[in-house]
Order: structure tokens, then C-alpha cells, then sequence
């Protein structure tokens, strides 16, 4: 549709056209956005490091910090919205140097290696999930649901759009992201 149409439909409907709006503290706008769209994630993991200061806790307390707090907030972005990787690896370098590094920022003693670290608790890490690597989970997850919940929204404006038969159509320059990253998982 184009730009005059559009602003004549909303005028008669008394809607007010926006470009981006925030929901739930998440940007969504009309186009893909850029790393840079996302210095407020970034942002509020610094302030949540300010906040908790270095002096006063152990290396186990800091762990326990990130394993608590940080990996939530990348969690509720990351399946919310397409967060660039180059973003999710600064995190992941945040939480690295917030349990390494001494108060007056020199590089501390690494007692164990970050990828120890990471290990499931069962295997004799820590339980850190790579904040980079949740979102191959959280993408399987949406198209988990995808194909077998029937009746959501999301299905129902994906399959009117694109196609009856998932199996069966191809990705286009032009498609939307959601298609697009529904493809990618399912590896059609």
C-alpha cells in the first residue's frame, strides 16, 4: 500500500500513524533494527553491574548474580525480538568481566575457564547459559509452536500471507522476518 493511501485510511479512521512503539519495554518498529537499536538492553545489564557493585561480593556471589538476574533479561529480549548476536556476545563479555575482573578494573585471575563455567550443573559447571546461544532455543521454540498449536494468531496470519502447507513454500527477498526465521528452524 502506498504512503498517501495509508495516511488517507488512517484520517477517515482517526488512527495516528507510528513508525515504532514500545511494548513491554521493547522497541517494535517496521523495519529490522540494527545493533545499535539495542544500547538499552546493553544499558540495563550495566546499570544491574553498577548497581551490584564488586567490593563487597565473592566470585560466588557474582556468579550467582548473573546466573539470576542477567540471563532473565536476555532471555525476555531475545524472545521478543530478533537481538543481533554481536549484541548477546557483548552481554556474555559483560558477565565475564563482571565475575573476573578486580574493583579498579584490572583483569583478575581466571580460576576456571568461562566455558567450565557454562556447563550444566550436572556436568560440573555453573549453569551459565552462553546468552548468544539462547537464541537457537528461543527460534526452535516459536516454531515448535508454530506447528502444533493450531488456532494462534500468528499461525493463522502466517499461513493467509505465505502458504496453506508450511512444506511447500520458498523464502523471498521481500518476506517477512517471522517467515523468514520460521525457515531457518525448520531448515526447508
Amino acid at each position: 500500500m502506498d504512503r498517501r493511501r495509508r495516511k488517507i485510511i488512517s484520517k477517515l479512521l482517526g488512527f495516528k500513524e507510528t513508525k515504532e512503539l514500545y511494548y513491554l519495554g521493547n522497541k517494535i518498529t517496521l523495519k529490522r533494527r540494527k545493533a545499535s537499536d539495542f544500547l538499552g538492553i546493553l544499558e540495563k545489564v550495566d546499570l544491574k553491574l553498577d548497581v551490584w557493585g564488586k567490593k563487597f561480593l565473592s566470585t560466588a556471589g557474582r556468579i550467582t548474580l548473573i546466573y539470576s538476574a542477567l540471563q532473565s533479561i536476555t532471555v525476555f529480549y531475545t524472545a521478543m525480538s530478533l537481538v543481533p548476536v554481536s549484541v548477546l556476545k557483548k552481554i556474555d563479555r559483560m558477565s565475564r568481566e563482571f565475575i573476573w575482573n578486580k574493583n579498579n578494573g584490572d583483569s583478575g585471575l581466571h580460576f576456571v575457564s568461562w566455558r567450565e563455567l557454562c556447563k550444566p550443573k550436572d556436568q560440573g559447571g555453573f549453569g551459565i547459559q552462553y546468552a548468544a546461544a539462547s537464541i537457537e532455543l528461543l527460534r526452535a521454540k516459536v516454531a515448535w509452536n508454530f506447528l502444533n498449536k493450531q488456532n494462534p494468531i500468528f499461525r493463522k496470519s502466517i499461513s493467509a500471507k505465505y502458504v496453506i502447507n508450511v512444506w511447500e513454500k520458498e523464502v523471498k527477498p521481500n518476506s517477512s522476518l517471522a517467515w523468514k526465521l520460521l525457515k531457518v528452524v525448520l531448515k526447508l
